[in-house]
Parts: C-alpha cells; sequence; structure tokens
C-alpha cells in the first residue's frame, strides 16, 4: 500500500490569491513535500529502475497534451448547455 499526502499547490478556487500562504512557503513544500519526488527518493533502483519513473512522467505529459490539443479543437457547446448539471435537483 502507498500513502501519499499532498499539499495544494493552488488556491481553494480559480483567481485565488492565496493571501493565506506566501509564495516561498508554496515553492517549499513543491521541493519537501511532492509525494512524488518523495518516491523517487525512497525508491530502490532495483525495485523500480529510475528510468521507469522518466518513461512515466512523459508517457502522462503526452496523454495531458493529447487532451488539451482534443479540448482546444472540439466545438464550443450550444449556449442550451450553459446550465446544464449546474443546479441539482431533489
Amino acid at each position: 500500500t502507498i500513502v501519499a499526502e499532498a499539499e495544494r499547490w493552488y488556491g481553494h478556487f480559480e483567481g485565488d490569491p492565496m493571501l493565506y500562504r506566501t509564495p516561498e512557503h508554496v515553492d517549499e513544500l513543491r521541493k519537501t513535500r511532492d509525494p512524488l519526488l518523495l518516491l523517487r527518493e525512497k525508491v530502490d533502483d532495483a525495485l523500480v529502475p529510475f528510468e521507469d519513473f522518466d518513461a512515466i512522467d512523459a508517457e502522462c505529459a503526452a496523454v495531458i497534451d493529447d487532451a488539451v490539443t482534443a479540448a482546444r479543437a472540439a466545438a464550443l457547446p450550444d449556449v442550451s448547455e450553459l446550465t446544464t448539471n449546474v443546479y441539482v435537483s431533489y
């Protein structure tokens, strides 16, 4: 079992100015609390070759790039869809 705990790198919402944390604090968290970086430091090369981590990172980056490209190329939804799935009806 792997348990990974991470701090949020971003605010609670898009546009959150994060006045409750300094940029230096967030940078420090990224350097010292990133679960992926910690895993790389703690895993023995014999268990998981370090090159595998690089391959996984590259594969993830490619999946994200493909998703962004597809999203940007997609047609905008119809205006009638504007409030779809926004409100819950009980």
